[in-house]
């Protein structure tokens, strides 16, 4: 199972800070591959403190549509194209049970992938999360529970037919012959089948160097030099600078603010880019700045007309109940808007930008 909505828009404000890139932006980077469960350790703690210290690029889910058959193409671009130099993979117990996470793996070891990095196979480079356990064999799992890997769109067998035209697969007969039996199984696979091909993958990519684990001291500085063995390029300094000037503008912010408590009247702005999250769940999330009191209806004033609305009841700044609003406006991924909050009228003034 996925993440809920309340998860989903969790990790999108908590991730909101990470800059991700997408293909447009035609910089190299490395792709992030991680079990949704995992998002907090993975995104918002080691992924985060990598582009803030170290100016990583980075390349991770929170670019994916939420349709199936979409996942899969943005994922296919993401992974084949020339600009991804490496696929970290953050192994738990749960990613080595992932359907998902194993379509990841295998789209690296695809002949389309190969073919986009001259011939050669992409980088794969398996860090341990679960700090208990400091082998991949430890965490593979040997439940025999059924699981259904074609749901919707998810083109799971097209992959393995691209992964067998490589010639990555005919250099490693025992993968080949692991991946031989799926093609009876059609639409389900045991968990412990599906766990075993994992780690027989990661396991191979493992082989030409030391595993990463969390656990180690050391770990952010070997991580950095093993990403940067591959391609140096994909670190950029000026991300480094930008996570800095964040941080004082985050001390600034917060230090206005507790200069301006006892003057609860003073009406609240904020400029709001619309994203895929706010999209999909027709919500807004503005963030914490916006420090409206939780668990309250409000009036939304947008382009003339009135709309109702709630505040999460825990989440600062999140706006619940605009469907009305997305329909009638026509609003989408992207847009900019201008939020004003009239304390005592329990208004939003919204406006386009």
């Amino acid at each position: 199972m996925g993440l809920s909505k309340d998860e989903e828009i969790k990790r999108a404000e908590k991730t909101r800070d990470i800059k991700a890139y997408k293909l447009e932006d035609e910089k190299k980077y490395v792709f992030i591959s991680y079990c949704s469960k995992d998002w907090e350790v993975v995104l918002k703690e080691i992924v985060k403190n990598m582009q803030e210290k170290y100016g990583l690029r980075v390349y991770f889910d929170t670019n994916f549509e939420y349709d199936n058959k979409m996942w899969n193409e943005n994922m296919r671009e993401a992974i084949e194209t020339s600009y991804c130099v490496a696929m970290l993979v953050f192994i738990s117990k749960d990613y080595m049970k992932s359907p998902a996470c194993l379509m990841e793996v295998l789209r690296a070891r695809t002949v389309e992938t190969e073919n986009q990095h001259e011939g050669k196979e992409l980088e794969i480079v398996p860090i341990i999360i679960d700090e208990n356990e400091n082998e991949i064999k430890l965490l593979k799992s040997r439940k025999s529970a059924v699981i259904d890997i074609n749901r919707g769109d998810m083109v799971f067998y097209d992959i393995i037919e691209e992964v067998k035209r490589s010639s990555y697969m005919y250099e490693h007969a025992k993968l080949m012959n692991m991946l031989g039996p799926l093609e009876k199984d059609k639409r389900e696979i045991r968990e412990e089948k599906l766990s075993n091909i994992m780690a027989a993958f990661l396991e191979e990519a493992g082989y030409r160097r030391e595993y990463i684990r969390k656990g180690r001291g050391d770990f952010y500085t070997k991580l950095y030099e093993t990403i940067r063995k591959i391609d140096a390029e994909v670190f950029d300094a000026s991300l480094v600078q930008a996570s800095k000037k964040k941080i004082k503008t985050s001390q600034s912010k917060v230090k206005k603010s507790y200069q301006n408590l006892p003057s609860c009247q003073t009406n609240l702005k904020v400029t709001k880019t619309l994203n895929n999250t706010d999209v999909k769940y027709k919500i807004c999330t503005f963030g914490s700045e916006f420090n409206i009191e939780s668990g309250i209806k409000v009036t939304i004033e947008f382009g003339g007309r009135r709309y109702e609305g709630k505040t999460h009841s825990s989440t600062k700044g999140r706006i619940d109940g605009l469907s009305r609003l997305y329909k009638e406006n026509q609003l989408g991924v992207g847009e900019v808007l201008s939020a004003c909050y009239l304390h005592e009228q329990k208004t939003i003034k919204l406006k386009r930008i």
